[in-house]
């Protein structure tokens, strides 16, 4: 699975699932990185024998890996009848405007 996550991990690194608009790239470039973080994290956890916490971590990552292709496919995720049935056709608000620094 590691191999998996980190080659899709790498693709977007190269641009593939680069965001449909361009205010969304910090947002992207940060998920990525925190993809990262959790594969290194599962990796850790794999060597300590801590097998949920591995499961846990994986998880997130390709949770992660969701989220940044959402980004790169937003007007087919916002055209999508659940979006519009939980959103109420309310305009998006941008991924970017709310992003703040925690720790």
């Amino acid at each position: 699975m590691r191999r998996v996550l980190a080659t899709v991990l790498l693709e977007m690194r190269k641009e593939l699932l680069a965001p449909e608009l361009p205010e969304d790239t910090e947002v992207s470039s940060r998920l990525s990185d925190q993809a990262f973080f959790f594969i290194e994290e599962m990796d850790r956890s794999l060597a300590g024998v801590a097998f949920f916490a591995a499961n846990v971590m994986g998880a997130a990552a390709l949770e992660t890996v969701l989220l940044i292709a959402c980004l790169k496919h937003r007007s087919r995720v916002l055209a999508t009848q659940k979006w519009q049935k939980i959103h109420k056709n309310e305009p998006p608000k941008p991924f970017s405007g709310g992003w703040q620094e925690t720790g």
